[in-house]
C-alpha cells in the first residue's frame, strides 16, 4: 500500500505481481517506468481494496489485465500496451493511452468525471488492435470527452457510450462480422 511513489527499472523488464492498493484516500501518484525495458502487470488487481490516486505507466511496453481502479486524477499508459487478459480501468479522472493497444482480449474504459467537476478525458492516441485486434472495446463516461484518433480493429464490437465523442481516425474502423459500432452520447 502507498499513498504515492515512484518505481523505476534503469535496465531490464519489471514484473508487477500481486495487489497494488493505494491508503487513505489514495491522493497520490503511483509511477511505473523501465526506461528501455516492458513493464508486466501479473494477476494483478490495481486499486481494487483502495483506489490509488493515479496511475503512470512509461517504458518500451506494457502488459497489462484485470482490473485498474484510480482515484480520481489520470491513469496514463505512455508505453504500447499489450492486453493479457480481459481488462477494466475505471477512473474518476481521465483515461489517457499514449500509444498502440494489442491483444485478442476485451478493454473497457469507465471515468465519471462529475465527482471532479472537471471535464476530463477518454484519449487513445495510437492504433487500437492494429497487430493483433482486441475482442471487445467499450468506453463509458459520463461528463467526459472521448476520442479516438487513430485506426481500430476489433473482432465482437465496438461500444461508446460518453457525454463527448470525437472520432479523428487514420485509414480504418474494422469491426468484425459479429460486431457493431454503437456511439451513444
Amino acid at each position: 500500500n502507498a499513498s504515492s511513489g515512484a518505481l523505476t527499472a534503469t535496465s531490464g523488464n519489471l514484473i508487477l505481481s500481486g495487489t497494488i492498493s493505494g491508503s487513505g484516500g489514495a491522493t497520490g501518484t503511483f509511477t511505473v517506468n523501465t526506461n528501455a525495458g516492458t513493464i508486466t502487470f501479473a494477476n494483478n488487481s490495481i486499486g481494487s481494496g483502495t483506489a490509488i490516486g493515479a496511475l503512470t505507466v512509461s517504458g518500451a511496453g506494457a502488459t497489462i489485465g484485470g482490473t485498474l481502479n484510480v482515484n480520481g486524477n489520470t491513469t496514463t499508459f505512455n508505453s504500447p500496451v499489450t492486453l493479457a487478459a480481459d481488462t477494466t480501468i475505471t477512473d474518476v479522472g481521465g483515461i489517457v493511452f499514449g500509444s498502440t493497444i494489442n491483444g485478442a482480449y476485451s478493454l473497457t474504459l469507465n471515468s465519471d468525471g462529475s465527482a471532479l467537476g472537471a471535464d476530463p478525458a477518454i484519449t487513445l492516441a495510437g492504433n487500437i488492435g492494429s497487430t493483433t485486434p482486441l475482442t471487445a472495446l467499450v468506453l463509458n463516461a459520463s461528463d467526459v470527452t472521448a476520442t479516438i484518433y487513430n485506426n481500430i480493429n476489433v473482432t465482437a464490437g465496438i461500444n461508446i457510450n460518453v457525454g463527448n465523442f470525437t472520432l479523428t481516425t487514420g485509414d480504418w474502423i474494422q469491426s468484425g462480422t459479429l460486431g457493431a459500432m454503437n456511439v451513444t452520447g
